[in-house]
């Protein structure tokens, strides 16, 4: 496993004014020459759980691009993305609460479930958005994630879980005007008295590449000496600094993951991190972390017309549709044991 665990800070480098070197000859040059990546190491194959949740999630990604861009330019298609989740879900047995909000001439809906806890009062928020850029059909971004979350909601369906969870599907999230899904949900978890105690949000997640070179990083992350995995095979693990005891807490769930990991420690003004539904919740006061295939830095595709299914790793989707549901289950917690008081006298 890939495991880089970054605090970042910008780092000037300043070269002095020396002599031109000799030139080098042959064997030096070859001697000085950075070595070339090493290939990544084979994955294990999938488990049969994780090939079935690859081909349904898969469906769902289909399912969602056939209807096109699902943007404020395509209204059409963004309500029947949403009629679509909602119908999912409710095939599933779940109640689907629509929170519709105004943006320009249109009324958006974020979706939204709930699986009730044993614990009182303390609940997890799982987000992913299902809107597009204006001309994409988005199957990286954003219905790579969205399925993700249905793919979750199935396997989730009948556990009671120690702490509560809300499944939420969000709109307006990829640079459309207006206000984006994610704070409006942010201010009704504020209205309601929601004791949040962790949230986890899917961006993109389904882009991966075995090319040298295919993955590139924000600025931020290229300081003097620093190891980076230059192949897009990962996914990462992004947090804020007010976050990094969450991420301590899930490190032992990422261990187990069968597709390499890179951890991420962002300052909120960075890339990946300053932008987006979770960049939102930090800024409501929610600890959280965000789940992504970095696309911005990693897919030629991204955002664009030619973001189709055909360029996603469904395989590792469905190892990361496993990663998902153990690190829900671990920071729900399993249903506590009735306790001695509750227990029926005999």
């Amino acid at each position: 496993m890939i495991r880089s665990c970054v605090a970042l800070s910008l780092l000037t480098l300043s070269f002095g004014c020396a002599a031109p070197p000799a030139p080098a000859s042959p064997a030096n040059a070859a001697a000085e020459a950075p070595p070339a990546a090493p290939p990544p190491k084979p994955l294990a194959p999938a488990t049969e759980d994780e090939q079935r949740l690859g081909k349904e999630v898969q469906a769902e990604v289909s399912a969602l691009t056939e209807l096109g861009p699902r943007s404020l330019a395509h209204s059409w298609n963004l309500a029947s993305a949403t009629d679509h989740l909602a119908r999912r879900l409710e095939v599933m047995g779940y109640e689907v609460v629509r929170q519709g909000f105004p943006v320009g001439d249109e009324v958006l809906q974020n979706l939204e479930v709930v699986l009730p806890g044993t614990k009182t009062g303390e609940t997890l928020v799982i987000a992913a958005h299902y809107d597009t850029a204006a001309e994409s059909p988005g199957a990286n971004s954003s219905a790579s994630g969205a399925a993700l979350l249905l793919s979750l909601a199935k396997e989730l369906k009948g556990q009671r879980l120690a702490r509560g969870v809300r499944l939420v599907w969000l709109a307006n999230e990829s640079g459309g005007t207006g206000v984006p899904g994610s704070a409006v949900y942010a201010l009704r978890t504020q209205h309601d008295k929601l004791k949040v105690v962790a949230t986890l949000t899917l961006g993109s997640l389904g882009y991966y590449s075995l090319r040298p070179a295919s993955q590139r990083y924000p600025e931020e992350l290229l300081y003097g000496g620093a190891h980076r995995n230059t192949f897009g095979n990962f996914v990462a693990v992004v947090s804020n600094a007010g976050s990094h005891a969450l991420l301590d807490r899930v490190r032992p769930a990422l261990a187990q993951a069968s597709l390499p990991v890179e951890e991420l420690i962002l300052p909120d003004s960075a890339p990946l991190a300053a932008d987006g539904p979770q960049a939102r919740f930090w800024k409501a006061g929610m600890l959280g972390l965000a789940l992504t295939d970095t696309a911005q830095f990693r897919s030629p595709d991204h955002d664009g017309p030619q973001d189709t299914p055909d360029k996603l790793d469904f395989e590792r989707l469905g190892r990361v549709a496993s990663l998902l549901q153990s690190l829900v289950v671990d920071l729900a917690g399993p249903p506590e044991p009735a306790s001695a008081s509750n227990t029926p006298a005999g």
